[in-house]
């Protein structure tokens, strides 16, 4: 795909896409909730389905359910993941994973090739502070993600965990351990959006104090920012109200958008 856009300047269509099923989530994380969208914003079934084949048919390889809201939080996301799954896409979930009903583990296990909860602490005090929530949820959460992992023997499964300039060091190592204790595969550290504070050297140190991965991403200079982005190439957005927006960056509601999703596989001019 890349070498088609090298020669023609274009492409035939992305390669995948992320996809929010819904903007609703249970959780009131202090920088993001009521920041996303129309929280009655969800996509229904057959309507996300439908997203699904017309992405497929023009050569979309991998879906990523994502927020928006909390993917599991739609009443049907079993229902388009196993969906997913079915038409041959490579699925990723990115979820909080409050909310595991029976059967649910087994069948993410089955759809899913990699999965990552945002978990974002390594204790329940600070957990409680970073999602909104009771103390008590961290609990459920950590259990949630023991069953989780008992079943996808096949499907990477990881940590997300944000920090700021409000990270106790002390919680990054605590982080870790959950997630070695959790059996997961690794725990991912990376800033909140805009927050300039440097964590890469207490993530090396607690690297070397368990044995799955832990990763620390996007710390340090930013990068200056491009005058030409060309990903939406190979990579779009369809959100939870059936739009489409070129990435992540510009989903909110003053940004440019590509249209509705009845001509989402459109080209655009960029």
């Amino acid at each position: 795909r890349i070498a088609e856009w090298m020669r023609t300047g274009r492409t035939s269509g992305p390669i995948g896409f992320d996809l929010h099923l819904t903007n609703a989530c249970p959780h009131n994380c202090p920088d993001c909730n009521g920041k996303i969208g129309d929280p009655s914003r969800w996509l229904v079934a057959t309507g996300a389905i439908e997203i699904l084949r017309r992405f497929k048919d023009n050569g979309a390889k991998a879906v990523h359910f994502c927020g928006g809201g909390e993917p599991l939080a739609h009443p049907e996301a079993i229902e388009v993941i196993r969906a997913a799954k079915d038409m041959d896409y490579s699925v990723g979930l990115l979820t909080n994973l409050y909310r595991l009903q029976d059967g649910w583990a087994k069948e993410l296990a089955r759809s899913c090739t990699w999965i990552r909860i945002s978990l974002d602490a390594g204790t329940a005090e600070r957990y409680a502070k970073a999602h909104g929530v009771d103390c008590r949820e961290f609990y459920r959460v950590r259990d949630n993600i023991q069953e989780l992992r008992s079943f996808c023997l096949d499907t990477t499964v990881g940590i997300g965990y944000l920090t700021d300039s409000g990270t106790d060091p002390l919680d990054i190592h605590l982080g870790c351990k959950v997630a070695e204790n959790r059996g997961v595969d690794y725990i991912q550290f990376r800033p909140k959006n805009h927050d300039s504070m440097d964590w890469r050297k207490e993530v090396a140190i607690a690297s070397k104090e368990v044995s799955c991965g832990v990763y620390g991403c996007k710390y340090g200079e930013a990068p200056a920012k491009p005058s030409t982005c060309h990903g939406a190439w190979f990579w779009r957005l369809v959100m939870a109200d059936g739009k489409e927006r070129i990435c992540c960056e510009t989903r909110c509601e003053a940004a440019a958008g590509a249209g509705n999703v009845g001509d989402a596989l459109a080209v655009l001019d960029l």
